[in-house]
């Protein structure tokens, strides 16, 4: 018996020392910090909030962006704006560095950077939590006292930036009527810190701090009920609170809530091609990208794979709004094709992984963005096509129901598909029912009124010029 108990004993552990055998590394990473917006630096996201890392040594920049900080209207498009930056300058930023590397753990949801100066060790931590609806990043030494230096917070739409206990805020109002707010609050461990007025802008002053931690808020007082006029709760307050409540927490609490958060979604889908393994785990991300090409990197593969699911759960969250052309990541006020929902085929494409990939809830917000544009593409469909029911939509579409550029006549159909698909995995009855079942039946009006129907049987898909262009036999 004893025998036979270490036998199975000794099975278990071969099956665990091959399970780990077979685990690859999630993480992108580089040696270097980025210098470059969209093809370097690494995005962190909550769905409504988001940040690129650039992860500078001496001067570091967080480049951030609410997804409801939106020009434009039911009439015009507009365009969706950047939010901000915090920038962290060091009084040591001449001092030389070693052992730098800059990583983004898709296991987790933590960007890291971590290097050397005059033999201290600095490490960063930063996440986008969606429990506490903020941003934070941990700053951490191998000795006391090791930083000092100054954080500014800045706005793409020159609003006044104030002072804010031990922080910072700013707070405006778009061209529209969108009321926009941010703050940054921060926690530090040693040392002091201050608030100082330079050049007439206050800055927050670090003076030989062992650690600290910045926590950033930002919100809009969109909503998206046509109903309410697209406009909610003052934001102000909103990001308020979230920063209080935030720094109420240890920097442990916090990050684990994050964590839990996320993996909740991200751990129920797993993928392997072929053997496992971790000879690329060695070299930046960008060279193994480079080396691609010469021959298959399956571990490379696996990591672009969850590295789209990672991206579309920290884009698109149950309650918010879809993922747009750049998900909720932008640097511009105007940006390419207004960083809009284009609606022929690349709102659809950004959710294209959600289903098979074990992410339905981030599918329900492009779902709930359909429905809610309903009524405006109501009016604008009976405009351009007199006499029809239902709806139809333009090429490109802001979150307010503005649409501008050409029709796209098929986009309500791909618009029904995303909804029956949802169904089709799901198999909800009570989704089907109440909340699909109006848009689809809308969205086949549109379709039953508009199609010309021949003779023979044959329904047209009329076009100026081109009557002839789609056509299919009704049976």
């Amino acid at each position: 018996m004893k025998k036979v108990w270490m036998m199975a004993c000794l099975i278990m552990i071969a099956r665990l020392l091959s399970a780990q055998a077979n685990v690859q590394t999630l993480t992108i990473w580089d040696n270097r910090p980025a210098t470059d917006w969209m093809t370097q630096a690494y995005p962190i996201g909550n769905g409504s909030l988001g940040a690129m890392v650039f992860g500078g040594v001496g001067r570091e920049r967080l480049q951030f962006n609410e997804s409801s900080l939106w020009t434009g209207d039911e009439q015009e498009t507009g365009a969706y704006q950047a939010f901000g930056d915090v920038w962290i300058s060091f009084d040591d930023s001449a001092t030389a560095f070693t052992h730098y590397k800059r990583e983004l753990d898709l296991n987790t949801a933590l960007a890291k950077v971590s290097y050397e100066k005059s033999g201290t060790r600095f490490t960063r931590t930063y996440w986008a939590s969606h429990p506490q609806q903020v941003i934070a990043v941990n700053f951490t030494a191998g000795k006391k006292g090791a930083y000092s230096g100054e954080i500014r917070l800045t706005n793409m739409h020159q609003a006044a930036v104030s002072a804010s206990g031990k922080g910072l805020q700013v707070a405006g109002v778009l061209n529209n009527g969108l009321k926009y707010a941010a703050g940054l609050q921060i926690k530090h461990t040693g040392g002091t810190v201050q608030i100082l007025q330079k050049d007439g802008v206050p800055v927050i002053r670090i003076n030989k701090a062992d650690g600290f931690t910045l926590v950033l808020a930002a919100a809009t007082n969109y909503s998206n009920q046509r109903s309410l006029g697209w406009r909610g709760a003052d934001p102000l307050p909103v990001i308020q609170k979230r920063l209080y409540q935030a720094a109420s927490e240890t920097v442990s609490r916090l990050q684990q809530a994050h964590i839990k958060d996320y993996q909740s979604w991200f751990n129920r889908a797993s993928l392997q091609l072929g053997t496992a393994t971790k000879a690329g785990d060695g070299q930046p991300t960008r060279e193994r990208l480079l080396q691609y090409k010469a021959g298959v990197d399956a571990g490379l593969e696996t990591l672009l794979f969850q590295y789209g699911r990672y991206l579309l759960i920290s884009s698109s969250r149950l309650g918010g709004l879809p993922a747009n052309l750049q998900g909720i990541w932008n640097d511009s006020n105007n940006p390419p094709w207004r960083s809009d929902y284009h609606s022929n085929i690349n709102v659809q494409m950004n959710y294209w992984l959600a289903l098979p990939a074990n992410l339905p809830e981030m599918h329900q917000p492009y779902l709930d963005y359909i429905n809610s544009m309903r009524a405006v593409k109501k009016d604008n469909t009976q405009k351009q096509y007199p006499g029809v029911r239902g709806w139809t939509v333009k090429t490109e579409n802001n979150i307010f129901g503005g649409e501008s550029f050409l029709w796209n006549t098929p986009g309500s159909a791909w618009y029904a598909q995303a909804l029956w698909e949802h169904y089709a995995f799901l198999q909800d009855t009570n989704y089907l029912r109440q909340f699909a079942y109006p848009v689809l039946k809308e969205i086949t009006e549109f379709w039953d009124d508009h199609l010309k129907r021949r003779p023979d049987g044959t329904v047209v898909a009329p076009k100026a010029g081109r009557p002839n262009m789609v056509h299919t036999k009704m049976v």
